[in-house]
């Protein structure tokens, strides 16, 4: 998506990122909570009050470098000025073709805050739903200020469908910063730094939304991607034990199930030995301690070039999630969870020509690799090529992919989707209705403008700007609402008031169906075993309800040889 607007779109856009920006001074929204007052600013071109940046943790720099997170400790004797997103945790992009190609922000280790967005009239006595997102990024990229998440949209459309309700996004550390692992660091117990981040945002929540206007009671979680990973991951933390930090939880293109590999305690220990060498540390006493002081220039560097991801610690990710979902061990609240109709394009790489490339690719894939055998030739004959088993259009091997991609590219396509996203999605829908929680599921199949539909389709992550229904492109290098003809335009807009109302109507009431859109009539069934169901999201068409049994055979091998993946 890297045309340009037209000259009258991007001044539209300008001017709304300015007005969002810009400060009444004389309406200057406060708040008082336990750590003192805050001062945010007034919106009143969204009707909105803005409070930016609020730091939920001491910073996490010095001797708080690789450290769990830590409570504030201190009170403002002057009002915190709240006026401005804080800085992004440190980032290494991983280029995606929906990134930006010419936005920067402002980057630091000390990074943990968080904003609250809320209708302009909101009291203490309002207790309004919370709803809280979490970003994707790989755990490598991402962060609360990026245009891509502007929640004031959202917040705009609860207001208009008559359900206002408060959104709060955070940032948590990403990369080595919030994945370090290795021996002496799973010794110190110091593993999985950002999901623990995160979960002091959602306890900084519980204690303090109420001075804010919000219910500390009706606190859905919400992410997508890594984002959606990070709310699975919170469910099921601790043995899935309930400490009342949400309510509700929504899931795009990830959830529970993390069909991720794992990092071993093998490959986790050479990645910190070659951090050690890089820093000097590897004779410290305490290597930890040891890169707590040490340059951050040379950990940058050098985190730059290692992949890290989140590893079971036997506390906070107690077991294989597979494992946990089975056995029940996950916090019972409502789930509304889908993936996208393309989802592996965005993942399917080049230059897989045959089917022993194929193989090779699935002994090897970075996040997604089974080396047994017995497996590997499942899944070889469960995604055939050409794909017999290819539907909805998804991954279709007659179109011929340009050059540099493979001549099997749709085949990876379809393998990578399947596996890391639908798979999960169908497996945790599954689980919900056998322990009889409403579980709402949805396939989004809509391909915004400037997108190859051969090589990207309906994939990864573009679901965000129609779930905001961000449709001017705030943070994006073009809008994705942007179609021709006119007529094909308006359904897009149609959509982006749909998703938008239907996740706003989840976090407030835990039903999509209360989006009053009076003009769309189909009812988004809650999943059943006996009957199972998605919505299916279409720009081009009336979304609609279909039923979820297609590729069973394919889906139902990557559910059952789950534990292969890991090493």
């Amino acid at each position: 998506m890297h045309n340009l607007l037209t000259a009258s779109v991007i001044l539209l856009a300008v001017i709304a990122e300015t007005l969002a920006l810009s400060s009444n001074v004389a309406g200057e929204p406060k708040v008082h909570i336990k750590n003192g007052t805050i001062t945010g600013k007034r919106v009143d071109s969204y009707g909105q009050d803005l409070f930016l940046g609020i730091p939920f943790a001491q910073p996490p720099v010095g001797e708080l470098r690789f450290e769990l997170p830590q409570p504030l400790n201190y009170t403002w004797e002057i009002p915190f000025n709240a006026s401005s997103y804080g800085p992004m945790c440190i980032n290494y992009p991983v280029a995606l073709p929906m990134d930006p190609t010419d936005i920067k922000y402002a980057q630091s280790e000390d990074c943990l805050s968080l904003n609250v967005v809320r209708p302009t009239g909101t009291t203490k006595e309002s207790r309004l739903p919370v709803l809280v997102y979490i970003y994707g990024g790989g755990w490598q990229e991402g962060g609360t200020g990026d245009g891509r998440y502007n929640t004031s949209y959202m917040v705009q459309s609860s207001v208009q469908m008559g359900q206002p309700t408060i959104m709060v996004t955070m940032n948590y550390r990403l990369s080595g910063w919030g994945f370090l692992a290795g021996d002496d660091v799973r010794g110190q117990g110091l593993l999985n730094l950002a999901l623990h981040d995160q979960r002091l945002a959602l306890a900084w929540i519980q204690e303090n939304i109420e001075a804010f206007g919000g219910d500390r009671k009706r606190v859905p979680i919400q992410g997508e991607s890594v984002g959606a990973h990070s709310v699975g991951f919170h469910m099921l933390a601790y043995g899935g034990r309930d400490d009342g930090l949400f309510q509700a939880a929504v899931c795009e293109s990830g959830g529970p199930w993390y069909m991720g590999t794992y990092t071993s305690a093998v490959d986790s220990e050479k990645n910190y030995q070659t951090l050690l060498a890089a820093t000097n540390c590897t004779d410290a006493h305490n290597t930890v301690a040891c890169l707590r002081s040490a340059p951050f220039d040379v950990l940058n560097s050098t985190f730059a070039k290692l992949p890290f991801l989140a590893v079971v610690d036997g506390a906070l990710i107690p077991e294989f999630n597979s494992i946990a979902l089975a056995k029940g061990n996950f916090v019972k609240v409502p789930l509304l969870i889908g993936a996208n109709t393309d989802e592996g394009k965005l993942f399917a790489g080049y230059g897989v020509n045959t089917t022993d490339e194929f193989k090779t690719f699935i002994e090897t894939a970075t996040y997604l690799r089974t080396t047994k055998k017995e497996t590997v030739d499942l899944l070889l004959d469960a995604y055939p090529y050409p794909g017999l088993n290819s539907t909805h259009g998804q991954s279709d091997d007659t179109l011929e992919p340009p050059a540099p991609y493979g001549a099997q590219f749709a085949r990876v396509a379809r393998y990578i989707g399947d596996a890391m996203f639908t798979a999960g999605r169908r497996y945790t829908c599954e689980i919900w209705a056998q322990h009889g929680l409403p579980c709402y599921s949805y396939r989004f199949n809509t391909v915004p403008a400037n997108t190859d539909v051969v090589t990207l389709g309906a994939t990864h992550f573009e679901e965000v700007a129609f779930v905001f229904n961000n449709v001017i492109g705030t943070g994006m290098d073009s809008s994705p609402f942007a179609v021709t003809p006119s007529s094909r335009e308006q359904r897009y807009r149609q959509l982006g008031q749909l998703m938008s109302r239907m996740w706003i109507s989840f976090a407030g009431t835990h039903s999509p169906n209360n989006h009053r859109i009076e003009s769309f009539n189909t009812t988004w069934p809650k999943y059943t075993l006996d009957s199972p169901k998605n919505m299916v999201f279409d720009g081009n068409i009336t979304s609609f309800v279909e039923d979820d049994n297609w590729r069973i055979e394919a889906l139902n091998l990557i559910i059952d040889r789950a534990l292969d993946y890991s090493r």
